[in-house]
């Protein structure tokens, strides 16, 4: 069930599913209520179904148990499940909000031990998603300097994961609606 969700989630692909993945995702969740790769799967899966409202429960709920520090809950997921919350309130075109749940995963970066890290000393792919979001909502919004402000700072970490590839024409090209509102998780 697992690799066919993926499939079923990937943006833009023929196979998409995403109806399919989210009912698979909510069955899986009632065998691993505490899992949080099944929470997560299922939030990817709301995302690509485009149940923006149910991403963002999905996720108030993912963050409480991390908050919690439930078993398997770590702290480190507080990254992704912050970014998951604010792609939706950004696919819903609420700026405000999108902007304040990215700059909550930026500062949850530059609150790690040691600084600007996944708390095991490499720079977070979320967070870095989360300056790279900001930006385009600032491209979309008008403030090309924001923009290029945020994008410079995603690129000037040191890239573990390959998204320079990804977002190196953003402080050059700007963002625009074309790619409205793109994958949930980093590329």
């Amino acid at each position: 069930k697992l690799l066919l969700i993926e499939i079923y989630t990937q943006t833009d692909s023929e196979y998409a599913n995403p109806a399919e993945a989210v009912k698979w995702a909510s069955e899986l969740r009632v065998e691993y209520p505490n899992h949080p790769m099944i929470d997560f799967v299922e939030i990817v899966a709301l995302y690509e179904n485009k149940n923006y409202d149910g991403v963002i429960t999905a996720t108030d709920e993912f963050l409480e148990k991390v908050k919690n520090g439930e078993p398997f809950y770590k702290k480190i997921y507080m990254f992704r499940g912050l970014v998951a919350k604010a792609t939706a309130y950004f696919a819903k075109k609420d700026w405000e909000l999108a902007k304040q749940n990215f700059l909550r995963a930026v500062f949850t970066m530059a609150d790690s031990k040691p600084p600007t890290t996944n708390f095991e000393g490499k720079p977070n792919r979320w967070a870095i998603w989360a300056l790279v979001r900001l930006g385009q909502i600032e491209d979309i919004l008008g403030n090309r300097n924001k923009a290029v402000e945020y994008y410079e700072k995603a690129l000037s970490y040191e890239d573990h994961w390959g998204l320079e590839n990804y977002i190196k024409d953003y402080p050059d090209d700007g963002y625009d609606m074309e790619e409205f509102p793109g994958q949930l998780p980093p590329p």
